[in-house]
């Protein structure tokens, strides 16, 4: 038996009012991972084109100027 298959049997054995319950709070959570998703999608690549360099490259300068460093 799968987890969803056990929890749907779990959920068979609740009364109505918790399964609604259960229901709502399902929604809930669902419409506010949709809504953190939508508000990141909305800030994916804005910063493209403020750097004139590779992300890489720029990470790959930055560790190599800590070797010296140390």
């Amino acid at each position: 038996m799968t987890k969803v298959q056990h929890i749907l049997r779990e959920i068979s054995e609740l009364d109505a009012n918790d399964q609604e319950t259960l229901l709502q709070e399902i929604l809930k959570r669902v419409d506010r991972k949709k809504r953190a998703k939508a508000i990141l999608n909305r800030y994916r690549g804005i910063g493209k084109g403020i750097w004139n360099a590779d992300a890489q490259e720029y990470i790959n300068s930055e560790r190599a100027q800590d070797q010296v460093k140390l």
